[in-house]
């Protein structure tokens, strides 16, 4: 088989023990099915499967679906879910806001009377796992095997999802695209990295399976990750940076926003928020340079992305999360002045 056709394989495998058995399926039965334990690592690193804590059980995303092609039935019946839950997540959005609690029964009577035709709970109930992925839910409850949605509220990204089928489109464009590999052969790379590291350095820890969102902030990657993996990638990065934003004016009790905020924030005369450093002189120039750095970002990079003036690929999109990420570590370790 190809490997396009063992991620076929593999997403078919766990979509069907999910959507018939409502269960897991195990890391052990894959690879000895498929024999390739390197391609379903590559399928949890693009967000093409999720793996419990472990590591030893894996459960569907939307890219999972995707993989099985327009066809087939399983990938049908999640794109229908889907589509109805945002539709009904969008009514919901508009009649009561997002301080609302929810339970699935309930939700599902509702979709049923807003729909011509009526679906089974189970549609609902795999709609609502596909939209908690989404970020169009703020999560209050799942269920312990991670499997189950059993209480929500709306979250606001429904707003932008309103387009619901275009958005999946995307979605699946994305999880569908084919993994685009370096050119350099990995053993410059095994090279170039032991020429770098000093041989009195001690490596505390290595990259894990989640591809770069283990090095991304919890707060910006909350944001940011769903908006990300559905090739939203402008939507992704003003996400990102009004965590930052927003982490500020928490900190600070400062209601400004932009550059502003942030010169107030960090300003050398009455900050509010220090980094600290024994030489004096130093201190200074840090306080300064992360000053500029926090307020240009906000100008130079959400400002525009907020009028629409700037159009992100994969690759820029990337670097932004990470831009937003160090500002959101800097900011925790910031002291209170």
């Amino acid at each position: 088989m190809t490997e396009e056709q063992i991620k076929a394989g593999i997403a078919k495998v766990i979509c069907t023990c999910f959507v018939n058995r409502r269960a897991t399926t195990s890391r052990h039965e894959i690879v000895v099915d498929f024999e390739s334990p390197d391609v379903l690592d590559e399928m949890e690193q693009r967000n093409l499967v999720r793996a419990s804590e472990d590591r030893n059980d894996y459960r569907p995303t939307i890219g999972t679906f995707a993989l099985l092609g327009d066809e087939h039935e399983l990938y049908q019946k999640a794109r229908a879910a889907f589509e109805r839950t945002i539709r009904t997540l969008l009514h919901l959005y508009r009649d009561e806001g997002c301080g609302v609690d929810h339970e699935p029964y309930e939700f599902a009577v509702r979709a049923n009377r807003l729909h011509s035709d009526e679906a089974p709970f189970e549609l609902i109930s795999l709609g609502l796992y596909l939209a908690a992925e989404s970020g169009a839910l703020q999560l209050m409850k799942m269920s312990g095997d991670q499997l189950t949605v059993e209480n929500f509220r709306v979250a606001e990204q429904v707003i932008r999802m309103r387009d619901v089928a275009r958005w999946w489109k995307q979605r699946v464009q994305v999880s569908r695209e084919p993994l685009r590999h370096f050119t350099v052969p990995i053993e410059q790379l095994h090279a170039a990295a032991y020429e770098l590291v000093d041989e009195n350095e001690v490596i505390a820890e290595s990259f894990d399976q989640n591809g770069f969102w283990s090095l991304i902030n919890p707060k910006v990657a909350t944001e940011a990750r769903s908006r990300f993996e559905a090739g939203h990638y402008a939507d992704a990065v003003e996400s990102a940076l009004k965590v930052v934003a927003e982490e500020v004016r928490r900190r600070t009790g400062l209601k400004t926003d932009g550059s502003e905020l942030m010169h107030k924030a960090f300003s050398l005369k009455k900050p509010h928020l220090v980094f600290e450093n024994p030489i004096p002189a130093t201190k200074e120039s840090m306080q300064q340079g992360y000053m500029e750095i926090f307020a240009g970002t906000m100008t130079g990079i959400r400002n525009p992305k907020a009028h629409g003036l700037v159009q992100l690929d994969r690759r820029r999109c990337i670097h932004f999360i990470f831009l937003a990420s160090l500002l959101a570590d800097k900011i925790d370790e910031a002291v209170d002045n």
